[in-house]
């Protein structure tokens, strides 16, 4: 049986079963799978790699849409540019888009979020709030960002960040006392329970230098699986609620015969992406885009 160890001369690239897949159903979902595309990539930050995009882009395509594709020249399909031009050549925008018009079934149940429901009362003396994000600029100490955790999750699984506090994520602090603690999701649009880390790697490496991230997602009970699909390990109980006094919610992350690690936090100005990392420091240094982060706790 071939070793499933991956090559460590080449980085490795997580395949979730996350594909945003493209049916071929309008102009619409055309538009919004060349955007997914694009996500993605900067997820994985492999937005300017135009060869990984492309074989990305070809194992999205189903029905209709894979026949098209099929049929395309060698060249288009490898080369992503080509690629998302002939598709929006194929599958055109609406001539008129009436505000009145009803909208696609198939295309707006992907992006269209489970209305937001009333925050939880606290009956049982349970600690209940919401998280707080906010951004810094390292080199002038400015806030570019402050607002809550959403509730929702974006194409990829993650949960983002919001400025609207009807759209905040709510949880409730479990602990049993004897490590980490984790947090229920009173109202996430996941469907998983626990707010948790779904690393991106299969071995997360814990020292400052490190440039490895593990997304904010939602994590299945068991660990077993995360909104972000199955890229790395993944955990829930990973949260550090001693601080709470000072509004301060950190991530902790424990390995077998090592002391607990504290995780930073890191945000994206442009997609709102919340990740978790071992050294901010160096995860900013080597990828555009992002700031420094702290999560406080807003107790309800």
């Amino acid at each position: 049986m071939a070793d499933p160890t991956p090559d460590p001369r080449f980085k490795y690239i997580p395949f979730g079963t996350d594909h945003p897949v493209f049916k071929g159903i309008d102009g619409v979902e055309a538009e919004e799978w060349v955007c997914a595309i694009r996500q993605k990539a900067l997820s994985l930050r492999r937005q300017r790699d135009n060869d990984w995009i492309a074989d990305f882009a070809s194992t999205c395509f189903v029905g209709d849409a894979l026949r098209w594709y099929e049929d395309l020249d060698e060249d288009t399909q490898r080369d992503w540019r080509k690629l998302r031009l002939a598709l929006l050549a194929q599958w055109p925008a609406p001539s008129q888009r009436d505000q009145a018009a009803p909208p696609n079934p198939q295309t707006q149940s992907a992006i269209i979020p489970t209305p937001a429901a009333a925050p939880p009362v606290n009956t049982d003396g349970t600690r209940i709030g919401r998280i707080r994000i906010i951004a810094t600029d390292n080199r002038t100490g400015s806030i570019t960002f402050s607002g809550y955790v959403s509730r929702t999750i974006n194409t990829f699984g993650c949960h983002v960040a919001t400025k609207d506090l009807a759209e905040a994520l709510v949880v409730r602090v479990e602990s049993d006392g004897a490590g980490p603690s984790q947090l229920k999701m009173e109202n996430s649009s996941s469907g998983l329970k626990w707010l948790g880390v779904s690393w991106a790697f299969p071995q997360p490496q814990m020292t400052s230098g490190s440039t490895q991230f593990g997304y904010l997602a939602a994590v299945a009970e068991n660990d077993d699986n995360s909104s972000c699909g199955k890229h790395g390990l993944m955990r829930s109980a990973i949260w550090n609620v001693d601080s709470m006094a000072n509004k301060n919610l950190r991530g902790i992350w424990s390995s077998p015969g090592l002391p607990p690690y504290d995780l930073a936090t890191v945000y994206h100005s442009d997609h709102k992406i919340i990740d978790l990392v071992a050294g901010s420091a160096s995860f900013i240094n080597a990828n555009s885009g992002w700031y420094t982060a702290a999560l406080e706790w807003d107790e309800i």
